[in-house]
Formats: C-alpha cells, sequence, structure tokens
C-alpha cells in the first residue's frame, strides 16, 4: 500500500487499464459477432427469397411504396420524374388531375374528422368516460412530443406523397368513408320515414364496425400510436390547407358531419363552416380546429359571437365580436403545431389586429408604404391612428403645397460655391473646415487683443489737477 500511495494518480489509472485488458481481452466486435450467433437461425429455419422481401417491404422502402402501394390508387406519373423526386432533385409533380386523388382527399378527411370531433387525448386518460374531444378548437395542449415517424417521412416530402402515404394507410382501418352510415344515407338520398328500415339497418352496422376500431385501432399498435399518427397527419393536411392546395379547394361532396355514423344525429348538421360551395372550407372543417369558436356544431356564424373563447369577445358591439381568420396569415407550420394562430378582430380605422398582443396596434403607414406622401418633395411622419406629411429639407409649406425654399437654397448655392472657390494667388481648393476654423481663431484673436487694450488702459496714469486758486 505504501508503494501505491507513492505513485501519481495517472500511473495507478493506467496500470488498472492494463490489468482490465488482460481481464477482459475480447473486443466489441466479437461481442456483437456472438450475439449475431446467438440469433442466427439454421439454415432449414432460414427466411427465403420471397419471405425476406415482404419484410423489407414493411420497413416502407421510399422506393417500394412508389412501386408497390401506389398502385392501389393510381400512379403517379413518369418513372423518370418520380425518381427525380425521390432523389430531391426535382420539384413535386402536379398529381391533381390523377383520378385517386379526389377520392383519397375525402377518404383522408373522413378518417381525420372522425379524430377532430370525436378522439381525446390519449397521452393522459385511458377511458372516454367523461372526456370531451377538444380538436375542434385546437391541436393538443401541450403539443406532440414528437411527430409520428412515417408522417413526418412522407409529409415534409409533399403534399401528394404525403396523400398517398396516408390514404394507404387508412385504407387498413376498419371504420372508413366507405361505410360510414351518413356517406350511404347521403348518396343514396334515403329519409325518415320512407327508408327508415334501410337507414336503421346501415347505422347498426356502423355502429359496430365504430366500436372494433374504437377499441382495436387497426392499423396502429394501439389508441395511442393511433392518436400520435392522426395528430401529425392533421398537422401536415392542415398545414396544406393553410397553403391553399390545389386539390383542397372543394370535395365535391357533403363534409358537415362528425365522421362517427349517424349517432341519434341526421346525416347533415348544415354547420356554415363545412359549406363546399365556399373554397376551402371543408378542408378547414376537417383538418383544422377553429380558433374564433370553440362549439363542435352552430347553426349560425353568430352564434360564437358570445363564447368567451372568443378573441373578439372584448368588443362590446355585438356587431364587432366577429373573429376573422385568413389563411395566409398561417402558414407557419410550426406555428400550426403550437396552436399560435393569427386571427383578426374589427380595429377602428388607422389600427390593425395584432394576435400577439390580443389587440388592435396603430399601423405604421409610414414603414409599410401604405402612405400619399410625395417621397421627393415630403416625407411621412406616423401618428395615432393616422399619418402626416410634412415638407422635406429645402420645401416649404405655401398654401397646402410643398414649394423649394429659395432664401435657403440660394444660400447653400452660396456656401457650395465658397467651398469650391480657389484661393487668389495659390493653387490650394478651398477648404470649408479651414475656413471655420480661421474664423474662429481670429475671432478670439480679436477679442483678445481688445481685451489686452482695456487692461493696458486701465494702468495709465491719470493726471492730476489742482482746483485751488
Amino acid at each position: 500500500m505504501k508503494l501505491f500511495n507513492r505513485w501519481p494518480p495517472s500511473a495507478i489509472f493506467l496500470v488498472l487499464v492494463l490489468v482490465g485488458t488482460r481481464i477482459f481481452p475480447r473486443s466489441f466486435e466479437e461481442d456483437q459477432n456472438k450475439s449475431d450467433a446467438m440469433y442466427t437461425l439454421p439454415p432449414d429455419e432460414m427466411p427465403n427469397e420471397e419471405e425476406r422481401e415482404e419484410e423489407e417491404l414493411e420497413e416502407w422502402d421510399v422506393e417500394a411504396l412508389n412501386n408497390l402501394e401506389f398502385d392501389e390508387v393510381g400512379k403517379l406519373g413518369e418513372v423518370e420524374l418520380m425518381e427525380a423526386y425521390i432523389n430531391g432533385t426535382t420539384e413535386e409533380p402536379d398529381l391533381s388531375t390523377e383520378p385517386w386523388v379526389k377520392e383519397a382527399v375525402l377518404d383522408v378527411a373522413y378518417f381525420l374528422r372522425s379524430h377532430k370531433f370525436n378522439d381525446y387525448d390519449r397521452r393522459y386518460h385511458n377511458e372516454s368516460e367523461g372526456m370531451k374531444a377538444v380538436q375542434f378548437n385546437h391541436f393538443p395542449r401541450p403539443q406532440l412530443r414528437y411527430l409520428h415517424w412515417e408522417v413526418y417521412k412522407y409529409c415534409s416530402r409533399g403534399f401528394f406523397r404525403c396523400l398517398g402515404y396516408l390514404n394507404t394507410v387508412i385504407g387498413s382501418a376498419l371504420l372508413t368513408r366507405s361505410s360510414d352510415s351518413c356517406k350511404i344515407i347521403n348518396e343514396h338520398k334515403w329519409e325518415y320515414p320512407r327508408n327508415a328500415g334501410s337507414i336503421e339497418a346501415v347505422e347498426m352496422e356502423c355502429v359496430r364496425l365504430r366500436k372494433i376500431d374504437w377499441e382495436n385501432a387497426d392499423p396502429f399498435k394501439g389508441p395511442l400510436e393511433r392518436f400520435q399518427w392522426r395528430v401529425s397527419a392533421s398537422y401536415y393536411m392542415c398545414h396544406f390547407t393553410m397553403l391553399e392546395n390545389p386539390s383542397l379547394i372543394m370535395f365535391g361532396e357533403r363534409c358537415d358531419n362528425f365522421a362517427n355514423c349517424l349517432m341519434g344525429r341526421s346525416a347533415k348538421n348544415y354547420d356554415p363552416r363545412a359549406d363546399d360551395s365556399k373554397s376551402f372550407q371543408c378542408a378547414m372543417y376537417s383538418f383544422c380546429p377553429d380558433p374564433c369558436c370553440n362549439k363542435k356544431v352552430i347553426s349560425s356564424t353568430e352564434d360564437c359571437w358570445g363564447l368567451e373563447d372568443n378573441p373578439c369577445y372584448w368588443q362590446t358591439d355585438p356587431e364587432k365580436k366577429r373573429c376573422g381568420f385568413n389563411r395566409e396569415d398561417n402558414r407557419d407550420l410550426a406555428s400550426v403545431v403550437l396552436n399560435e394562430w393569427n386571427v383578426t378582430c374589427h380595429c377602428e380605422p388607422g389600427y390593425e389586429w395584432e394576435s400577439m398582443f390580443g389587440s388592435c396596434v396603430d399601423i405604421d403607414e409610414c414603414s409599410t408604404g401604405t402612405h400619399t406622401c410625395v417621397p421627393t418633395i415630403e416625407m411621412c411622419i406616423n401618428l395615432k391612428g393616422n399619418y402626416s406629411c410634412a415638407c422635406a429639407w429645402g420645401y416649404i409649406n405655401v398654401t397646402g403645397s410643398c414649394v423649394p425654399n429659395k432664401v435657403l437654397n440660394n444660400a447653400l448655392d452660396d456656401l457650395h460655391a465658397l467651398y469650391h472657390k480657389t484661393k487668389v494667388g495659390s493653387s490650394e481648393p478651398f477648404s470649408f473646415r479651414k475656413y471655420i476654423t480661421d474664423f474662429i481663431a481670429g475671432f478670439f484673436s480679436t477679442n483678445r487683443t481688445a481685451k489686452t487694450t482695456t487692461e493696458q488702459a486701465s494702468t495709465t496714469e491719470i493726471p492730476q489737477f489742482n482746483f485751488d486758486n
């Protein structure tokens, strides 16, 4: 022990490393090889070539997805174009005219609409009893810590790749748009009581499929993964809606349902927010929450004005409580995920709504370029709720118009000429700086001379006069 006490710590560490190497000489590669050998199947149990190809396809290889899975919904275009797109050397091709796109949009919208209006946050609750769906008002809070990896893999590459992948996965679900009682009733134009028997039959089957799907969550590993998948897909589809992808302009069929069978309701809820005659309304209704109105269903937009969650609720005039939502102001994917929506409320002229502060702020017309000042002769001055135009340097206001200031301009011309004047009898150009320096020096020199003369006069003897007789 005394011997080791005399050794420095670095020497002791080196000895321990050498001893450990002797005791455990096997390398990491040997451990890995041994581990691989433990899980190596006997030759008779090795998978054949077809089984190996199926296992590779389960890994969602990009090229396999293009060549095989998308064959079910339609061709993606020319092979050369798609290969260039896969390799990232070209932009996403326009496949809006492909026949599978429209049906895929409707199927994906149904599946995500079911999540929006019926599902609850599976991360924190195991049972649906007492839980209310809030996805129609905002995306989950807090946001997903991680996006579903497959959704991110395909949807981050473009709209059509995302749509094709989502539709392929949704096709394996039990309750889909084609089996929903609302679609079947609308498609056949069934009505009570004339078609009561048919309506009850398709509703019973729809409810049966819904119950199984709610519990098993096929084709996902469970309700939790399905929740993560549908939230991630909603993020991207809402983002594509904000970008106003042409394939989402209009659905061509009613979307005013909760994608949850009839459940005691009509096949149509007549929600004005699901009016497919207006551009992107069904896409907004299916993929995006409504930050202006937290009601699941409304009969008129005025139903939202009196809600306390209405961002414009603070307005006193009921007509001014209208909350506006502009897609072009909400095109940042990160803001969509974080529920950071830009809405608009009524503001007085000269003010605009600022979502960051939740109030109306002054519009700086000077910086935004919305003023009417003449740039060459006027300058813009921002005021509270307004702006003003003032005459620029060198101009004066004469009866409401800016005209050149002749006195100032003449003085500037004289100064300019004086500055460039050449001294008489010298090749050195006139220096305005030197002129000012000499002027100041001369001024102080004159003052000093006057002061010296005064002092000399005060010290001179004054002659005395005698007034005595």
